[in-house]
């Protein structure tokens, strides 16, 4: 049977490189601007939402047959969470999806499209122009007034489709240099996409509680700082006033990073001048940014998924992904 090369381009208000695919595929101004597709060496065909579901698509995904794509756990989410849905199309299994750029990972090639297809210098190389194009379109024209405007003029989209396209053409040529993966490396690809979809339960509560201590604490330390300077600086972010006000009080010094702080207060100092570096010091570890990326990430059942990714070392183990 032939396989069934995709590729999708979208488009949604959420960030998918802050959100993630599970979070971004859920929101629900997410939606698929086209569909690329092409069985075996067939020239690209493009599906667009108003358009029927493509009959050798349905019936090759109901008969059980391969689908690939680069980066497929992408495909494969935008499908389950919109394509079907939505659109009505026939849901494959996951067993039927095969990811090309985890097999060029498995090689030690690159997993960025452009990259890989550059490095083993196939024919058919990613459209790079074309990219700049996508990645505008995939996010609103404007949301003035709580209104969001889309780009919809007939002359981009048709670009879009072309790109699309090509990325197809360049995954396909890919495919045909790199090696499958034996049955325990797909066994284990396979069992990486069942524990990225099942995800890991996040605390949510117990997060907003201590992102609020954190709120809380910051403003004390704010507070303190402020009176200890003299209203010199505001608050323990402000490096640049923070660093002034220690060189005004006779201590050289030309920034306030951490390894500067902690050498400063391994020395002699005064006593006020001790308590503000000993507060910019406690301030730099009550940081909310992974507290903040964890709500970000959460579905709607607290569920952070998509935080590993398959061979994303040169040795062949797992990576973290989004937090």
């Amino acid at each position: 049977m032939l396989t069934l090369n995709v590729d999708f381009e979208t488009r949604s208000t959420a960030d998918l490189t802050k959100v993630g695919v599970y979070t971004y595929a859920m929101h629900p101004t997410t939606d698929v601007l086209c569909l690329a597709w092409a069985l075996g060496d067939d020239e690209p065909s493009i599906w667009t939402p108003g358009d029927l579901v493509p009959g050798p698509v349905r019936e090759h995904i109901l008969a059980g047959g391969e689908l690939r794509a680069w980066n497929a756990m992408f495909e494969r989410i935008l499908w389950h969470y919109v394509l079907t849905p939505v659109y009505k199309f026939p849901e494959p299994k996951r067993e039927q999806y095969w990811c090309t750029a985890a097999e060029a990972a498995a090689m030690a090639l690159p997993r960025a499209l452009g990259n890989a297809a550059r490095v083993l210098n196939v024919d058919v190389q990613k459209d790079t122009q074309g990219r700049s194009l996508m990645l505008r379109m995939c996010r609103p024209r404007s949301t003035k007034g709580g209104t969001v405007v889309w780009w919809t003029d007939p002359a981009r989209l048709e670009r879009l489709y072309e790109y699309c396209k090509q990325d197809v053409r360049s995954e396909r040529a890919i495919g045909k240099r790199l090696r499958r993966l034996d049955e325990n490396e797909r066994a284990l690809y396979l069992l990486d996409q069942k524990i990225n979809d099942r995800g890991i339960l996040l605390n949510v509560p117990l997060i907003k509680a201590s992102k609020k201590l954190v709120g809380q604490a910051l403003a004390e330390a704010n507070a303190t700082i402020k009176q200890l300077t003299n209203g010199k600086v505001s608050a323990v972010t402000k490096v640049v006033d923070l660093t002034r006000w220690l060189q005004y009080k006779g201590i050289d010094v030309d920034n306030v990073k951490k390894s500067t702080v902690r050498e400063l207060l391994e020395g002699d100092l005064p006593t006020k001048e001790r308590r503000v570096l000993e507060i910019r010091a406690d301030a730099g570890r009550t940081s909310v940014s992974k507290l903040d990326k964890m709500l970000k990430v959460a579905c709607f059942d607290d569920r952070a998924r998509g935080l590993l990714l398959y061979h994303g070392a040169s040795t062949g183990r797992w990576s973290g992904k989004h937090i």
